[in-house]
């Protein structure tokens, strides 16, 4: 796509403080012409300097995602920074990522036949000020899986799912393991679609 048929109008240019590839395909798909510069931040450490109130899932998310457009925005003068974190949780326990095929399984047994909450975050940030955020709620319902459907899962999806909290990927081999979903793809994938075109629209920074 060529910056003629992007809805971008700004003259500053915009860019995505992340390297999901689900993000980047949603935002082209939307007609947005952007670069991409993931963010160097250490988010457990992060996290861990919150307050409680603050490591709560949607808190969470959200303080993850104005931190990651606020230290794009300090490298990229005048750029439009877009950052973006996921959260996850049950029962107002926080997940996190797995790092081995145990830890993964567990996580797994532990979701299987309930519902559990992702909550999706983006920020815009500016230099170092974040001028906006917003986040979105999505209740997602594991089918219910025995034993030996959870190791068949596991010997297609790792290691890629190691990367993503709850071990699934839902543009891919994820979306199996689900019975029901009250939310919408996009914040499932990482990026509220429509709260982030309003916001670049009333800022004047698309064509139409």
């Amino acid at each position: 796509m060529t910056r003629s048929s992007s809805v971008w109008l700004a003259s500053d240019p915009l860019i995505l403080a992340s390297k999901s590839s689900a993000r980047a395909a949603l935002l082209r798909g939307a007609g947005f012409v952007f670069s991409t510069h993931p963010a160097n931040l250490d988010e457990r450490a992060f996290e861990a300097s919150l307050k409680p109130e603050e490591r709560e899932a949607a808190s969470l998310a959200l303080k993850l995602a104005c931190e990651k457009a606020r230290l794009v925005g300090v490298l990229n003068h005048n750029a439009w920074v877009l950052g973006a974190d996921q959260t996850l949780a049950i029962d107002d326990v926080l997940l996190h990522k797995s790092s081995t095929r145990e830890a993964a399984y567990r996580q797994i047994e532990m979701l299987a036949g309930r519902t559990h909450q992702l909550f999706s975050a983006i920020a815009v940030a500016r230099n170092d000020e974040v001028i906006w955020s917003h986040c979105e709620r999505v209740d997602l319902t594991m089918r219910a899986l025995s034993s030996d459907a959870i190791n068949a899962y596991l010997d297609c999806a790792l290691p890629d799912c190691l990367s993503a909290v709850g071990c699934f990927h839902w543009e891919g081999l994820g979306r199996h393991l689900f019975q029901a979903v009250e939310g919408r793809d996009d914040a499932i994938l990482g990026l509220p679609l429509d709260a982030m075109i309003g916001f670049f629209r009333s800022a004047g920074c698309l064509k139409f």
